[in-house]
């Protein structure tokens, strides 16, 4: 009996096949942080402090050079928006567009001329209307182009920074006039400033229906947009604001290459034969640097070469307050032609193409 009792106490349980198996706690060879801190009793290591103050200097160029950047692009636009118009720069081009018939583009024009009592208006032989305008210290260029000839329109546009689109109080815009948006908006139209023109004609029952009559037109094509009357003065003056200080659409295919619009042309002949000679075309070059030994594309006529490139005195310089359309110690040197490229023949490029 003894014996037995024996080998009950010596039995154990085995564990089955399903039986759970916790893991181990893995410890680690390191050290723990409270033990680190007793060790160190608050000295800290060198190479930890250097590199948490390389961290925050880092962090802090990162944000500089961020608003640096930001600094610059703002001051970029701005000096863009400050010389547009100015005396070193050609004045701002827009395009005077009817938008259904009947509208007098002329007198919006000559509205605009007498907005200002300090503005001076002068015109070129090929048509265009120039407005410099002190108070802005701006300059504009209007160009009329034919509303009925729509590669006229399409032509005077590709060379515009901005077009002036006046819509009738009574119709709104015809459809020859929604024609020619399509085809504007499908060549790229540059920023454009509504006007309605025969406000004042409506009755004051009637003004408000005109109104919304107008707008809805507006909304098909421009949306967000607004219009403007130009019966008044003071009208004609905030449309010239308005032309001077909003932001411009880049178009790629203007900014990429240089163009001309026509201010003046004449035509010399060569001895013998009037077919052939020399054309002088004057104007105010935008875009891209013109060189001397590329080729010149004229609308309708195709490429020709260049002899030289000349720079005239300024036919419609910006009048500033306070000074003189000319001053009287630079007449002389105002009124001689620089020569500023002569062609090249070696370099100059070819009219013969595969």
């Amino acid at each position: 009996r003894i014996v037995n009792m024996a080998a009950d106490s010596e039995h154990r349980h085995r564990p089955g096949a399903f039986k759970q198996q916790n893991k181990a706690h893995k410890h680690g060879k390191h050290r723990s942080k409270g033990a680190l801190e007793k060790e160190t009793k608050g000295r800290t290591n060198v190479i930890s402090l250097t590199k948490k103050t390389k961290k925050l200097t880092s962090k802090l160029n990162r944000r500089n050079q961020a608003s640096q950047l930001r600094k610059l692009k703002r001051d970029e636009v701005l000096n863009q928006k400050r010389q547009r118009g100015g005396t070193n720069c050609p004045p701002l081009s827009v395009v005077v567009l009817p938008l259904c018939e009947g509208v007098d583009s002329q007198s919006v024009v000559k509205l605009l001329g007498r907005s200002d009592d300090e503005a001076v208006v002068t015109s070129s032989t090929t048509g265009a209307t120039h407005i410099s305008v002190p108070r802005f210290k701006q300059r504009f260029s209007f160009l009329q182009p034919n509303r009925e000839k729509l590669y006229d329109v399409l032509d005077a546009l590709k060379v515009a920074d901005a077009i002036l689109l006046i819509m009738s109080a009574e119709y709104g815009i015809d459809a020859f006039g929604e024609h020619s948006l399509s085809c504007l908006q499908a060549q790229g139209m540059p920023s454009a400033v509504h006007v309605v023109q025969g406000l004042k004609t409506i009755p004051d029952k009637k003004l408000t229906d005109c109104k919304k009559m107008l707008q809805k037109h507006l909304d098909k094509r421009f949306p967000r947009e607004k219009f403007h009357g130009v019966d008044t003065e003071q009208d004609g003056l905030l449309v010239l604001r308005q032309l001077g200080n909003q932001k411009l659409k880049h178009i790629k295919y203007c900014e990429n290459r240089s163009h001309l619009s026509a201010e003046e042309v004449t035509f010399t002949p060569a001895e013998g034969d009037s077919h052939v000679g020399t054309l002088c075309v004057s104007g105010y070059i935008r875009g891209q640097a013109l060189s001397v030994n590329g080729l010149v594309h004229l609308p309708g006529w195709g490429d020709f070469q260049m002899s030289k490139i000349e720079a005239p005195p300024d036919p419609h310089p910006l009048v500033l307050r306070g000074k003189t359309k000319k001053m009287d110690a630079m007449d002389e040197d105002q009124e001689e032609v620089k020569l500023l490229e002569k062609a090249n023949p070696n370099e100059q490029v070819s009219l013969q193409s595969e």
